[in-house]
């Protein structure tokens, strides 16, 4: 999963990313927040933060602080998806589809709600 998150390639706004992944690790156990932690919570607005991560507790007080301090300080905004991202994706998933596991594989495709016989 850690790998899947590392390589930055989903179309979609990290919040989505941050659902997704949130669901997981409320299903999953977290070794040492490793998979929250791949979440680019810098690409976040300080709406979501506030709203959406704060109310899953799965982010530590202090790091949510720092986290509206910096959105502050930069105005940071969310990037939009292009249908370019979804082609990349696209690639980048048949490139490295046959060394995914079955859950890996599975997260994916809730992600783009795609299957592998859509690409």
């Amino acid at each position: 999963m850690i790998k899947l998150l590392e390589r930055d390639i989903f179309p979609l706004p990290e919040i989505e990313i941050f659902k997704i992944v949130s669901h997981w690790c409320n299903i999953h156990k977290d070794e040492n927040n490793l998979v929250i932690n791949c979440i680019r919570f810098s690409r976040l607005t300080r709406h979501e933060i506030l709203n959406i991560v704060r109310p899953t507790k799965l982010v530590d007080s202090d790091k949510l602080l720092e986290l509206l301090a910096y959105i502050e300080e930069n105005n940071t905004s969310v990037s939009t998806i292009t249908s370019h991202s979804l082609q990349l994706y696209k690639k980048v998933y048949n490139d490295i589809a046959v060394s995914l596991t079955s859950e890996e594989d599975l997260f994916l495709q809730r992600i783009f709600q795609i299957s592998p016989h859509n690409m």
